[in-house]
């Protein structure tokens, strides 16, 4: 009988996933590095090289934001490394608030994404996996030197994407362990169900093609004003941004990952934004928030009577996509303001004080 070395490498590929060294050394996958022996890391400064600049650290963003004019806290005695990947129809200027209520020894970056904040000239991706190679690029420039025989071996970094930014996340995620053999200490998900789960029903999807304003009218009112504004054809600026979401909502419902595409070993932690199902609780709503939830119910996947992006179990579903523990983390905030919540900020540093010790990756 001939063997069928699809099968093998398959089997290899899937053996390596649950961490068997004998399929790394099959696949000629790279080495994991050794434990981090402690020390401090040197602040991030990417915006001054190519490979780097759209993901700018504590370092670079008074530079990268000059025209906002923002008070930037900078990074001191850097203990770890923290990267993050936003949602859609946001930008690296909307999370400053996090990089100045963290502390100073997590020095964190944020991957600008191309048609988006100090990049909104770029065409936007066509699939959310050019967006995520995009990312893995710069990071693994960063990262080298975290992976086995570089100068800060084994040093802590951990991942944390917002909406779908956890998509992204996952994706270089992954890529980072094929390529340099890295796993982060940490990976947080904010506010997103797990990813094999869609956001939008088929009816929702169909509505976001078809039907933008009746689609939006529910998922994000906000765009859908922005609609009806009498230039809204006209200027440039409006139709940018409503182009944008309607793309990041494109690309996030065509990319999800089936069950059991790569399982990782590093803890998960997982924020559910508690405000997101008032809808359903609230009694006597207004007309225009009753049209909203009956849209939601109709076009997410959470549910003929959820008017929540994801339904609460999909959060839970996270668990089964690592061999470390997953934390689901309930907080009392909406789906955009979570990223900025006081509560977020505690986790983030909590898990990262614990993370950032010698031997405890």
């Amino acid at each position: 009988m001939a063997f069928d070395f699809d099968d093998m490498e398959a089997e290899a590929e899937a053996r390596l996933a649950e961490g068997d060294d004998s399929a790394r050394l099959l696949l000629g996958a790279p080495d994991p590095p050794a434990p981090w022996r402690g020390g401090t890391l040197p602040p991030m400064r990417n915006l001054s090289n190519d490979a780097t600049r759209h993901v700018p650290a504590r370092q670079d963003l008074h530079k990268y934001l000059q025209p906002l004019k923002l008070e930037i806290t900078e990074t001191f005695n850097t203990r770890v490394r923290l990267f993050v990947f936003y949602g859609a129809g946001d930008s690296a200027a909307a999370w400053v608030q996090l990089v100045n209520q963290v502390p100073a020894w997590i020095d964190l970056a944020i991957f600008e994404r191309r048609g988006h904040g100090q990049r909104s000239s770029e065409p936007f991706s066509e699939r959310l996996v050019d967006d995520a190679k995009d990312a893995f690029e710069a990071l693994k420039h960063i990262l080298e030197d975290h992976a086995k025989g570089g100068s800060f071996e084994g040093a802590p970094f951990a991942l944390l994407g917002h909406s779908m930014g956890c998509q992204v996340m996952i994706e270089v995620a992954l890529l980072l362990k094929q390529t340099l053999g890295l796993e982060p200490a940490a990976l947080f998900a904010l506010d997103r169900g797990a990813p094999h789960v869609a956001l939008y029903s088929a009816e929702g999807y169909r509505l976001l093609l078809e039907r933008p304003e009746e689609f939006f009218q529910g998922f994000n009112p906000l765009v859908y004003k922005l609609m009806q504004r009498p230039d809204a054809k006209e200027n440039k600026d409006t139709q940018r941004m409503i182009n944008m979401w309607k793309t990041d909502c494109r690309l996030s419902q065509e990319h999800l990952w089936p069950e059991g595409h790569h399982i990782f070993h590093c803890d998960l932690h997982v924020v559910r934004a508690q405000k997101n199902f008032l809808l359903d609780t609230k009694k006597d709503l207004t007309e225009e928030l009753q049209r909203v939830r009956e849209i939601n119910c109709r076009i997410t996947n959470s549910g003929p009577r959820c008017s929540a992006p994801w339904s609460p179990e999909s959060y839970d579903a996270w668990a089964q996509w690592s061999t470390e523990p997953c934390q689901v983390h309930d907080i009392d905030a909406e789906h955009m303001a979570v990223k900025l919540h006081a509560h977020t900020v505690r986790l983030i540093t909590d898990v990262l004080q614990r993370k950032a010790s010698p031997h405890s990756v």
